[in-house]
């Protein structure tokens, strides 16, 4: 449960820390690390981190040497700038000399605390155990609660138009802020917030893939999970209908449940070399959580919103329906672009109500399922109609669908969805 660095160059002083913090029915000799230099301490600090640094002020640069107060100090602010570095939780200093005013500032402005030790005084160890029990409760809150740093993650399969569109229709007076993640040089992550009809601020990251495709997602999802631990994540952008006079250009399309339309076995059906090969499907699904499906299902009824997203519209290019339409049902994440009649008869031999089919939902969905906790409590696709699932494709549509997902998404964000705790 705890990591501990005991950097001391004095065997009795090291011994008698050793045998205080195992007094801890919650800690074993395998937490505790000694280094009895600076050079050492560095060679642990870079490769773990601690909860907790004891730091002795008088340290040597290296065994054998000389300890000077010097090597503490330069250690400590080593500690502070230096990023390659684990930084720890918590430094204490430790020393038995009398420090200088100076060196009590060092520890004091960064809110770290120096401990003077004397002979035969137990002052420390009464320190210690209060700072190790705030730590060991603080430790058990979190891992009772569930913490979410964002309130929302939104994310795209390509910048242009998904996720330039997107960002412009969430917009705000102090645009967005681009989010530098240590150590993640793959990905341009940008945060922003909105405010709900609830005068509420919320914290908005968004971000794009580098392709198209679920394993793409897959790993992308993962990583904002990992990094912004969002409570609500959502992917707008373009995908194909079924073709049908009920689903126009720029319609919003809900997936209500997300399957992978590739799953399953491979076999070679005929006798001859060439053969010919067939798909023995084994698909693979996740379901929407149905509380959002109802808050879908309560707006497309809402005349009045549909219409000012398509007033509203930025695009040149508009629906060619005379109204806006909201659709829920099956969509089918496939490996590749479907323009193949047999392809589509197929994936509706699985889901008969199929309204759509795209390419990186299920990864999606797949990465929030398994990620690592806290999850989030809400994954939606929200995608709009660019073109449909057949022969006849064109980009035309593509702006327009990628702002009609964004702004219906932008209307739920500030009017439907809760971000409390």
């Amino acid at each position: 449960m705890f990591s501990i660095l005991i950097i001391d160059d004095a065997d009795d002083k090291v011994k008698a820390l050793r045998e205080f913090f195992t007094s801890f029915e919650y800690i074993v000799e395998d937490d505790i690390d000694i280094a009895d230099s600076y050079h050492t301490a560095i060679g642990h600090l870079s490769a773990k981190v601690y909860d907790i640094v004891i730091l002795d002020l008088y340290l040597p640069l290296r065994k054998g040497e000389t300890s000077s107060p010097e090597n503490g100090i330069s250690l400590l602010r080593c500690i502070k700038d230096d990023g390659d570095l684990k930084r720890p939780l918590y430094i204490v200093g430790f020393t038995r000399e009398i420090p200088t005013d100076a060196h009590r500032e060092e520890f004091n402005k960064n809110m770290w605390f120096l401990i003077e030790t004397q002979e035969n005084s137990n002052r420390w160890r009464e320190a210690l155990r209060n700072l190790m029990e705030h730590m060991r409760n603080a430790k058990l809150c979190l891992q009772n609660t569930t913490c979410y740093d964002y309130d929302v993650a939104i994310i795209n399969a390509l910048q242009t138009p998904e996720n330039d569109i997107l960002k412009q229709v969430l917009s705000n007076d102090k645009g967005w802020e681009q989010i530098i993640v240590k150590n993640d040089n793959c990905t341009s992550y940008y945060g922003s917030s909105i405010e709900t009809s609830k005068h509420r601020n919320i914290k908005i990251v968004t971000c794009h893939s580098n392709q198209m495709g679920g394993e793409a997602i897959a790993a992308l999802t993962t990583k904002v999970i990992y990094h912004f631990r969002p409570k609500y994540v959502f992917m707008t952008g373009i995908m194909a209908a079924l073709e049908s006079p009920n689903i126009a250009l720029g319609d919003v399309i809900v997936a209500q449940e997300v399957f992978n339309g590739a799953s399953g076995k491979i076999k070679d059906v005929t006798k001859k070399q060439e053969g010919t090969i067939q798909l023995m499907p084994d698909y693979k699904h996740f379901n929407t959580d149905p509380s959002f499906i109802n808050i879908v299902n309560e707006l497309k009824k809402n005349n009045l919103l549909l219409k000012n997203i398509v007033e509203e519209s930025p695009c040149e290019r508009k629906s060619t329906s005379s109204s806006l339409k909201i659709h829920t049902g099956p969509v089918a994440s496939m490996p590749a672009v479907i323009t193949s009649d047999q392809v589509v008869k197929f994936l509706e031999g699985h889901a008969r109500k199929l309204v759509g089919i795209e390419m990186e939902a299920y990864g999606m969905y797949y990465a929030a399922e398994n990620a690592v906790e806290p999850r989030p409590k809400i994954v939606a696709v929200i995608k709009s109609v660019s073109d449909y699932a057949n022969s006849r494709k064109n980009d035309s549509f593509q702006d327009y669908a990628s702002y009609t997902s964004a702004a219906f998404l932008k209307y739920i964000l500030c009017n439907k969805l809760s971000y409390e705790s």
